[in-house]
């Protein structure tokens, strides 16, 4: 009798190739995963990191520069520098104002204590972005954060010309 005739052998083949296919599942599926958990993690480090700028922001003569550090979300801003210290502006909450010398320029302006240094961000915001501003007490001052009110004001450049109405101004000035 020929082996492919006999009943008992071609069980035999059938069970071998049964427990080939399930034993190939397992790797097969533990794949599957492993790709789908390698995509999900170089999506999330794909992300634009931020970028810090730092500049020195001085409110006039004989007053103490006082850093001011920016994070870029949006990969657009090429410098910052502490702005000019007579610009003309109300220096109550953050605002944002164009550079005339510059069309890929613009200012943020803010009233600021003495004893206070600058965060900003900027960040993609709906269909255009955002100036965010934190303030920070320096520590170390006698009296804590009181004193007279000055102004803050930091020139952000960009790759590129920005629509200024296309840019938010926010944050607290007093925080």
């Amino acid at each position: 009798m020929s082996p492919s005739r006999n009943p008992s052998f071609r069980r035999r083949g059938v069970d071998e190739l049964n427990r080939r296919d399930r034993s190939s599942v397992i790797p097969n599926v533990v794949g599957r995963i492993t790709v789908v958990l390698v995509a999900i993690l170089l999506a999330a480090c794909s992300t634009a990191p931020s970028r810090q700028f730092q500049a020195d922001m001085r409110a006039g003569e004989g007053v103490d520069a006082l850093p001011v550090v920016l994070s870029d979300e949006t990969g657009l801003v090429s410098a910052i520098e502490g702005g000019p210290f007579n610009l003309t502006a109300d220096y109550g909450e953050p605002a944002i104002q164009p550079d005339p010398t510059d069309p890929s320029a613009f200012f943020v302006t803010w009233g600021s204590g003495p004893v206070q240094d600058a965060a900003l961000s900027f960040e993609p915001f709906q269909d255009g972005y955002l100036v965010r501003l934190e303030l920070h007490t320096r520590s170390g001052f006698p009296g804590g954060s009181t004193g007279e009110l000055r102004p803050g004001i930091v020139r952000i450049v960009t790759s590129r010309p920005i629509p200024l109405d296309s840019i938010v101004a926010g944050g607290s000035a007093n925080s």
